[in-house]
């Protein structure tokens, strides 16, 4: 019950999007681990790859692309165009009165 009224109350805020945001994007694939080509270094040869193959693990942590992406936002009209637009019409419909 509580669950649904925070999903209320999170779908009416009007919340900005935050002002700075991650994104990865996450990739898997396995294999068996250490193959058959693999060169283990053990007393024993045959032990030392199931011992491995049952108590160790490879990981490998890589970017996919070395490139990101900068998004910026900024206002298409500013105060101060806001003041002198309202300025120069002002001074126009004035000096067509006068």
């Amino acid at each position: 019950m509580t669950e649904s009224i925070q999903m209320v109350k999170r779908k009416s805020c009007r919340c900005t999007h935050p002002c700075k945001q991650d994104v990865y994007t996450t990739t898997y694939s396995a294999a068996k681990w250490p193959s058959r080509s693999s060169r283990m270094e053990c007393e024993d040869d045959k032990d030392c790859n199931a011992y491995y193959s049952e108590h160790a693990a490879m990981l490998e942590i890589y970017y996919e692309q070395m490139s990101f992406e900068v998004l910026r936002e900024s206002e298409s009209y500013s105060i101060v165009n806001l003041v002198s637009d309202i300025g120069g019409q002002a001074g126009l419909w004035l000096g067509e009165i006068i």
